[in-house]
């Protein structure tokens, strides 16, 4: 029997992770979208994030997730 932490914990699991602000990302729906980089899909809180990401994508990979909103 799955308990209700359980079933937190799988669906946490299953997130991603914004590059450009940090925050979890349900994959199956990204409010902001996802964008394609060398071979690798990024996925998105908000449509401000994957702009950004969209015009700078190598700095917000170096500095994964330090920028916040």
């Amino acid at each position: 029997m799955s308990s209700q932490f359980d079933r937190i914990f799988e669906i946490a699991e299953k997130n991603e992770i914004d590059p450009v602000c940090g925050m979890s990302v349900n994959p199956d729906q990204p409010s902001g979208g996802s964008h394609l980089h060398e071979g690798t899909i990024y996925y998105f809180c908000a449509n401000s994030c994957r702009i950004k990401f969209s015009e700078s994508p190598v700095y917000f990979l170096e500095n994964f997730g330090k920028h916040g909103h």
